[in-house]
């Protein structure tokens, strides 16, 4: 079981795997900076990924500077501003394995 710090209030884990992605559906360009940080971090982190699938990146006004995290049939993250976007992605990048050559969350 993954330990992500700071570890999130509410973390439910299914024991399942599915392929990580690190590209993102067209957002708010109020989380620019937050993607281009963590696209860093990902190729620097596990290099070339072939991609199957976009990550949805969602403005919540309600969450201040938290966010929510969602992995399954889609990867949501949800955030009010830029720094929740970025506490998001860095919860993101702790949950990714690679396993037979493969990154999944």
């Amino acid at each position: 079981m993954k330990h992500p710090i700071p570890y999130p209030k509410k973390m439910t884990c299914t024991g399942k795997t599915v392929p990580a992605t690190f590209l993102a559906e067209p957002f708010d360009a109020l989380f620019a900076p937050a993607y281009r940080v963590f696209s860093q971090y990902a190729h620097q982190a596990f290099g070339n990924i072939v991609d199957s699938g976009a990550l949805t990146l969602v403005l919540d006004e309600t969450l201040g500077d938290g966010y929510r995290l969602s992995v399954g049939e889609k990867t949501v993250l949800s955030a009010a501003n830029n720094t929740g976007m970025n506490y998001a992605f860095a919860t993101l990048l702790q949950l990714v394995e690679v396993v037979d050559g493969n990154a999944v969350f």
